[in-house]
């Protein structure tokens, strides 16, 4: 479940949307930037713009996580009897494993890793079958360096990616959690610290490409091999934890402690399944007040045109008469059955006179026809196999959205070598302090 955190407050609304960007970097996004919002690459969002200059939009892929046919049944707030934004959301997987989570709180912390979607839809799908799970390990978007379980108290170890050059090491992946700006400032007190541990490097980066070559001499990377190896050394490990999966139970009151990511999808599943059968039951009951309503509509109108149904210059109620007796259906605005005493056929006679013919009734016939087929084909469905559906339809987006992605990032990285600071002209630094003075909002 995903509760909302977007009403009465503007910064509420830009934290949410920065948060739902940045959370998703190394697994789903659900949103798409319009402008600068910070790089997982290089700060791990921390360089992102103001929120006032963030502008962004929801995802292709985000609907087939959240369908459309929820909405009919979520629970809305009511602020001052204007119906707001839901309770909270149902996605069909669980996104706390797909963009994992971190966080304390008083008295406790959380740390969730990221989970590969496809695995998690593959363990669904498992579970809707009955069959047994697979065990899933922690998974990073676009990271290509290696994941390897450790100990249960440490969890998994990331490691970066490195090969051995002729004047030193090349750095082509940092590990998970390590970005290139924190990295930069680590070698660069690598070169000018007193233990003097590199000759020099050279960055060549980019929003995805990580590519640090890292020269040293013969004495030097001797020392590296010695004292801890050179992973350690060039901090190219880190780790995941997954002793530390707190989250809060179905039913929100109280805090549980999950010990696998399977036991987070064996809690997830019987709510999730409850939502299908809910929105199944609703779309049924919702259908055939449509196919009776459209059956109004044709009847009626075929009735005005050939002319045993008058309506103009004649009052409400004598129309009423001749509705009551021809034995047409009433029914409020909210197509709900209503008594006799309300007004029973608006959804009749709101219809525009200029509508009324013979072509619109063979629309009006074709839509009948196309409700009464969904209403037959979800009859015989049920809700396991309105999950598959939806599962599949995903996965198949996922695939489409993975193949985009890895053509979006062939691009050709940024060469930023090491170099000496360049002393600013006099004029220009006289006119620095001035500059300084008038601040002015910027969106870059």
């Amino acid at each position: 479940m995903i509760t909302p955190n977007c009403h009465h407050d503007h910064h509420n609304q830009r934290q949410t949307a920065l948060s739902l960007r940045l959370l998703a970097r190394c697994g789903m996004e659900v949103s798409e930037n319009e402008a600068k919002e910070g790089s997982e690459a290089t700060e791990g969002g921390k360089d992102h713009a103001d929120g006032d200059c963030i502008f962004t939009r929801l995802s292709p892929i985000t609907r087939y996580l959240f369908p459309k046919d929820d909405e009919l049944i979520l629970h809305y707030l009511n602020d001052d009897g204007q119906s707001i934004e839901p309770k909270w959301f149902m996605p069909i997987i669980p996104m706390v494993l797909v963009n994992g989570s971190e966080g304390t709180g008083i008295g406790w912390s959380l740390f969730i890793p990221n989970y590969n979607p496809r695995e998690i839809i593959a363990n669904l799908k498992r579970l809707l079958r009955g069959e047994a799970m697979v065990a899933m390990h922690p998974w990073y978007k676009g990271f290509k360096g290696d994941i390897a379980q450790a100990s249960k108290d440490i969890g998994y170890t990331t490691t970066g990616k490195m090969r051995v050059i002729e004047d030193g090491i090349r750095i082509t992946e940092l590990p998970v959690g390590r970005w290139t700006r924190e990295y930069e400032e680590f070698l660069k007190a690598a070169r000018y610290g007193q233990e003097h541990l590199i000759e020099a490097y050279t960055a060549h980066k980019d929003k995805t490409i990580v590519d640090f070559k890292i020269h040293m001499s013969e004495d030097q990377m001797n020392t590296a091999n010695k004292e801890g190896g050179i992973l350690k050394n060039f901090k190219l490990t880190t780790t995941l934890s997954t002793a530390n999966m707190y989250l809060f139970d179905v039913g929100g009151a109280a805090i549980k402690k999950y010990d696998t990511p399977e036991q987070i999808l064996q809690d997830f599943f019987p709510l999730r399944l409850d939502f299908y059968e809910k929105r199944r039951s609703y779309l049924l009951d919702e259908l055939k007040k449509a196919i009776l309503q459209l059956e109004n509509k044709v009847r009626f109108m075929a009735e005005v045109l050939k002319g045993s149904i008058k309506t103009i210059n004649r009052e409400d109620d004598m129309i009423y008469a001749d509705l009551d007796a021809k034995g047409f259906t009433y029914l409020s605005k909210e197509t709900e059955p209503t008594p006799a005493g309300r007004e029973k056929y608006g959804y009749l006679l709101s219809m525009p006179l200029a509508s009324f013919s013979h072509k619109t009734i063979e629309q009006l016939k074709k839509e009948m026809d196309e409700t009464t087929q969904f209403l037959g084909e979800l009859k015989e469905s049920t809700p396991v196999s309105l999950w598959l559906r939806d599962l599949e339809a995903l996965d198949h987006q996922l695939v489409k959205y993975e193949t985009l992605s890895l053509d979006e990032d062939e691009s050709s990285p940024e060469i930023a070598e090491e170099a000496p600071e360049k002393k600013v002209p006099a004029k220009r630094a006289a006119a620095g302090p001035q500059g300084e003075n008038k601040k002015k909002q910027r969106c870059d």
